[in-house]
């Protein structure tokens, strides 16, 4: 059986897809021969890192700069739950924007004392972009949905080529087709199915007996097609989505 799932009728572009994509759990990806995430992910600092906060060096190729706002010189915590200050953050300076929870930012730079990195209240910085504190909001909020996909090893509409690779592994094909206005791309991944085989086998006296193994035995593909840096359609041969769909927030701009 043969499952489309794309939200592109005649009547519909990809600008119907700017306020959410469609996330689709399907039955395959689990059978799916992974590579090690390693091959595709970015590579992550050393950085200890808390549970409920995202990492912008995991999804973003430039750093965020923002400034402290010139009438105060907040506390900065060297945790989350703000129970040990580490300093106090210059008036003015500028700050390296490392990580974002829902009520705080991991910041890089100057304090009174020295050079610090940790954990302040949003409500001290200030950026040129009036949107900006909006936008990152939303960001925090999608990476959480992506990465929750990316850890059951799922694919939704709307994902990015690097999102796709992460939570997949690296595919078994690759195609690519560059139009005037428009860049497609497909990446194929053979699925497997774990299937057990009795083998006759001799022990050191000659005894006959049975032995049981698992063999990897291909059963379809799962093409996942990109337009213009977004998944636009999820084809598998095989399967059928088994808990229906979601509805995420697409990449934001915050450049």
């Amino acid at each position: 059986m043969k499952a489309f799932l794309s939200p592109l009728s005649p009547a519909v572009t990809l600008a119907n897809l700017v306020r959410a994509i469609l996330v689709v759990s399907t039955s395959m990806v689990s059978m799916l021969m992974l590579s090690p995430h390693s091959a595709v992910a970015k590579e992550r600092s050393s950085l200890s890192r808390e549970p409920d906060a995202i990492y912008l060096e995991d999804f973003l190729d430039k750093p965020v700069r923002l400034k402290i706002k010139k009438d105060s010189s907040p506390p900065v915590f060297s945790q989350l739950n703000a129970k040990l200050r580490v300093g106090r953050m210059v008036a003015g300076s500028t700050v390296t924007v490392v990580a974002v929870s829902e009520k705080a930012y991991r910041v890089r730079g100057k304090a009174t004392h020295g050079g610090v990195s940790g954990w302040m209240s949003p409500k001290y910085l200030e950026a040129k972009d009036p949107e900006f504190f909006e936008k990152m909001k939303k960001v925090y909020a999608r990476q959480l949905e992506v990465q929750t996909l990316i850890d059951a090893h799922e694919v939704g509409l709307g994902m990015t080529v690097d999102e796709v690779k992460e939570s997949l592994g690296k595919p078994t094909t690759t195609k690519s087709t560059i139009e005037k206005d428009s860049k497609l791309l497909i990446l194929e991944y053979t699925t497997f199915e774990r299937v057990a085989q009795r083998v006759a086998r001799r022990d050191q006296y000659g005894r006959l007996y049975y032995d049981t193994t698992f063999v990897k035995v291909p059963v379809g593909t799962l093409a996942v097609h990109f337009l213009n840096g977004a998944a636009t359609r999820i084809e598998e041969e095989i399967g059928e989505p088994k808990d229906g769909v979601k509805i995420v927030p697409l990449p934001i701009q915050l450049f």
